[in-house]
């Protein structure tokens, strides 16, 4: 894996079941990630982040996930993360300065041969000041915290992968930025808060590719892969 920007892009696991992919994590991790989760788990549900602008049938499916979880007997626990829904857009300052540290010399030639999207993306931080650089990154770190702070009195927060339904291929080619920035939202704010996350199967769901993201503090992997045993169901 080469990263777009190194203080976002980290590489993870895939697995066709949880075993599996605990075992790929601790190959990844060099060390055994083994944390008992608690019996009964106390888990954020976001407003203002993650859930904001969901379709109808992402949002019935969390509702579905929610009762789950809450019917096995784990509290679930409301957090305002508006402040942090609303710096998504640090993102595309910061990937897009560490994209040009990475490949500025290499622009003329990514014209030549690389995707227009991602070039248009790099060329972004031509246009920042440096003023407007040091300010992204500072926002950031006062999102971080924020975002631990909130975590603080919890196990881990609960969220749909996807905020709609993946978009059929024709759709994707008349309305790219539009579908790529919704398919992309809720994973980048993960990134955006420096946290980990775990994507699992909602059981029994339809379609049978629902997800709920687990999402946790950086750090929190071996945290989470016991959370995801507990709650799997």
């Amino acid at each position: 894996m080469h990263p777009l920007a190194p203080t976002y892009d980290v590489p993870g696991p895939m697995a066709r079941d949880l075993p599996l992919l605990g075992r790929l994590a601790e190959v990844m991790a060099g060390e055994a990630l083994d944390v008992a989760a608690p019996g009964s788990l106390r888990l954020a549900v976001p407003s203002g982040a993650f859930t904001d602008g969901l379709s109808a049938e992402v949002a019935a499916l969390f509702e579905a996930e929610k009762a789950r979880l809450a019917a096995m007997g784990h509290s679930l626990a409301p957090v305002d993360l508006s402040d942090i829904g609303a710096a998504i857009s640090l993102n595309k300052i910061i990937v897009a300065v560490e994209a040009h540290r990475l490949y500025g010399t290499d622009l003329d030639r990514l014209a030549e041969i690389g995707d227009p999207r991602v070039l248009s993306r790099i060329r972004f931080a031509e246009t920042l000041s440096t003023a407007e650089i040091d300010a992204a990154y500072d926002r950031r770190a006062e999102v971080v915290a924020r975002f631990a702070a909130a975590m603080a009195d919890v196990d881990a927060l609960i969220a749909p992968v996807l905020m709609r339904l993946p978009p059929s291929i024709a759709e994707v080619e008349a309305e790219f930025d539009r579908l790529n920035m919704e398919m992309l939202r809720n994973t980048s704010l993960v990134n955006l808060v420096d946290g980990c996350a775990l994507a699992m199967p909602t059981p029994g769901a339809v379609p049978a590719y629902a997800m709920t993201m687990l999402v946790g503090v950086k750090g929190a992997d071996a945290r989470l892969l016991a959370i995801a045993d507990a709650v799997s169901g």
